[in-house]
């Protein structure tokens, strides 16, 4: 099945000496073309999400290692309720740039 999908996004980046912080919101609407083959209505979704992440730049004093920590939210409604839910993100990472 093919959509019609909208998004809007805001992010908000804040650099600091050693690290930076970023805040994410997010809107996502999405109309489905045809009716759906099991549950036999039209499906549309409404889509809102938060991210936040934090990256650590020069860890341990080593140039070009960073630490990034992340964390998010999201909330899917759905017109089929198979397809609404809710998903939490938390991740940790280590990165290194040459």
């Amino acid at each position: 099945m093919t959509s019609d999908t909208y998004t809007a996004q805001l992010a908000i980046l804040k650099l600091f000496k050693r690290s930076s912080v970023t805040f994410s919101a997010k809107y996502k609407f999405s109309d489905f073309d045809e009716i759906h083959p099991i549950f036999l209505v039209s499906r549309q979704d409404n889509s809102i999400g938060l991210l936040s992440t934090y990256v650590y730049k020069n860890a341990f004093g080593v140039k070009g290692i960073g630490l990034a920590l992340a964390a998010g939210y999201s909330h899917n409604e759905s017109s089929i309720d198979f397809y609404t839910y809710d998903s939490l993100l938390v991740s940790a990472g280590v990165s290194y740039s040459f």
